[in-house]
């Protein structure tokens, strides 16, 4: 798969032409992610796709969305899907990880829709061990809480940088490794997960109030509804659904 890229009065548009493997094409989605940077909102033309199989269609939702993510997530990174074939556009709103992108059924409708609000939101950032990193993490999850909290949403900004801070804490201090934080919108249902290289399961230790360290995961299940983990082939997801999310 190829993008071609045009601007104009009527912003950036991008003809994304081919096909792409199932696995999803990741200099491409850089790009993309680039130009959701630059410019904040993007559509993607689907118009001239090459045959549409369960693998094209497989690679192109890794492409959108890891093109999301790698811009920020919403509203930094604006992401519309103009596809004009009716099928394809079924198939791609009944992918749930497809959610978070708006899709139209012509580009001037998804000019129109570059505003709109996706019903899922999410968001991903690589972070290093580093007091300067962890600050930039600490930051980016404070500024989606608060622009995500609009509509009725709301939740305590501090306790879900807290949760963000303690999990990406235990990831670089255990893995020694870089780690991936993503924060993800879901209705009403806000959910902060840090992904490391570690096998090692999450341990939760018992209060000790003489300990100088180790209480991360208590404040984390102190300040959180739910919260576990999940191994996966080159380490795990440790993940925290913040307390406090309410609807007006």
């Amino acid at each position: 798969m190829r993008l071609v890229a045009h601007t104009g009065p009527g912003g950036v548009r991008v003809e994304l032409r081919g096909t792409v493997a199932a696995d999803g094409d990741g200099e491409l989605s850089i790009v993309l992610a680039v130009l959701l940077q630059e410019h904040g909102c993007v559509v993607a033309d689907l118009g001239r796709l090459g045959g549409v199989g369960p693998d094209t269609v497989t690679g192109l939702v890794l492409v959108l969305v890891d093109a999301v993510d790698a811009g920020g997530g919403w509203p930094a990174a604006r992401l519309v899907v103009s596809c004009p074939d009716a099928e394809l556009r079924a198939t791609l709103a009944a992918t749930p990880a497809l959610t978070g992108i708006v899709l139209a059924a012509t580009i001037e409708q998804a000019r129109i829709r570059c505003g709109e609000r996706p019903h899922r939101l999410s968001a991903q950032w690589t972070v290093d061990d580093g007091p300067s990193s962890l600050a930039r993490a600490r930051h980016v999850v404070a500024a989606r809480a608060r622009e995500w909290s609009d509509g009725g949403r709301g939740w305590d900004v501090d306790d879900v940088v807290m949760v963000a801070n303690e999990l990406l804490t235990n990831a670089l201090e255990h893995a020694r490794s870089r780690a991936v934080l993503r924060l993800t919108l879901d209705g009403d249902v806000l959910e902060v997960a840090v992904r490391d290289s570690s096998p090692r399961p999450p341990d939760l230790r018992a209060h000790d109030v003489r300990a100088p360290r180790g209480r991360g995961l208590q404040v984390v299940q102190a300040l959180s509804d739910r919260w576990g983990w999940t191994p996966h082939d080159d380490g795990k997801v440790v993940w925290a659904r913040p307390s406090g999310a309410r609807t007006a």
